[in-house]
């Protein structure tokens, strides 16, 4: 069991900020920089220490704001420890239990949980284990906002796992029978892990849908129920949105980024119907249509009055200037990419926030 002032390896254990069963974490100091502040993650049982080797290397590949950083990993000392970036603030879990969310925090929340999944995807690292807990809210945000960059962090690759092979990664992955097993936390997995079948990036978009739910009503879902039904306040769109993550893994986003771009202005506006015509603009048509016919036949008069005089011979020369090629400019795009402006936030945090390290909790 880990003490106080206990020192593993550079850094000097202060006080323990989060417990599970299967691992400790604490606050650290390094021994000669003492303003260096870290979180240490310490196995107390002996079958997570696998879990945390796993979680060592797959953390030594990210580099993402929204990903919680790895500091220094020592697989083989007694304890093995795994040393990481210190994120005072407090778990998504807190928030969620003071009530819904407005509408815009908890879409900014998402966002930055997608953009992190999105990273660890496309490296071939799928998390497994997306839950509140999970998601650390750093304490800037008080000032800041949800939406600041980098103001959530998602943390805890444990049960992650490679999806695509490689020499590199081998040490990281998992056999078959592994890949098959229940892992995760139950209210959160999608329907192909409950099968116990093979699971891929779609996993963790089922797992942010029931968040998404979750952060709107208070509520994990229950049956066909959309956010909507039990909170007036959110839009249509986000309840399509929510129906989207949370489907049978062949409706569901294929990717993160697709899940991420179902929230661009753009997208959670519907489009307009056609404006039906008037009956001046109908008026004003057939005035039009009047004053060209009127135009065709003087036209035609003094056409027929030129050739009546055969002695006069007048070259008629029709000329224009010549035309530059028309050029085609396209619409400017929906969404430009950067990020909405962030909404005035409700402040979510209550006074004297508790242990400052409340964000960290282990399964």
């Amino acid at each position: 069991m880990s003490l106080p002032q206990q020192r593993l390896g550079e850094y000097v254990l202060l006080d323990r900020i989060g417990a599970g069963a299967f691992g400790e974490v604490w606050r650290a100091r390094h021994h000669a920089w003492a303003d260096q502040i870290v979180a240490v993650k310490i196995p107390t049982d002996p079958l997570y220490v696998q879990s945390l080797q796993k979680e060592g290397f797959a953390m030594q590949r990210l580099s993402h704001p929204c990903i919680v950083k790895p500091v220094s990993f020592d697989p083989y000392a007694s304890p093995p420890y795994l040393v990481m970036e210190y994120v005072p603030g407090w778990s998504l879990r807190r928030l969620i239990q003071q009530g819904p969310m407005p509408i815009d925090d908890a879409k900014a929340v998402l966002r930055q949980v997608l953009a992190a999944l999105d990273h660890a995807h496309r490296i071939g690292i799928v998390h497994r284990d997306i839950k509140p807990e999970n998601i650390l809210i750093h304490e800037r945000a008080r000032t800041e906002g949800l939406s600041a960059h980098g103001a959530v962090k998602l943390t805890d690759f444990g049960l992650g796992k490679t999806i695509n092979l490689s020499s590199q990664s081998i040490v990281f992955s998992e056999d078959q029978r592994d890949a098959r097993r229940l892992v995760g936390s139950r209210p959160y997995i999608s329907p192909e892990q409950i099968d116990g079948l093979e699971i891929d990036a779609q996993s963790d978009l089922y797992s942010c849908g029931v968040i998404l739910f979750e952060m709107l009503t208070g509520k994990r879902p229950a049956g066909a129920e959309t956010p909507g039904e039990l909170n007036p306040a959110v839009p249509a769109e986000l309840d399509e949105i929510f129906l989207h993550a949370f489907a049978r893994k062949e409706k569901r986003f294929k990717t993160a980024e697709e899940f991420f771009r179902a929230f661009e202005p753009a997208k959670l506006t519907r489009p307009l119907p056609p404006a039906p015509q008037s009956n001046e603009w109908a008026s004003g048509r057939f005035a039009f249509g009047a004053i060209l016919s009127i135009l065709a036949v003087m036209f035609l008069i003094a056409v027929f009055t030129l050739r009546s005089e055969p002695s006069v011979r007048i070259p008629i020369i029709v000329s224009s200037p010549p035309q530059a090629p028309m050029q085609y400019t396209p619409p400017p795009p929906y969404w430009s990419g950067a990020a909405p402006p962030s909404a005035p936030q409700r402040n979510f945090f209550a006074p004297n926030g508790g242990n400052p390290g409340g964000g960290y909790r282990q399964r």
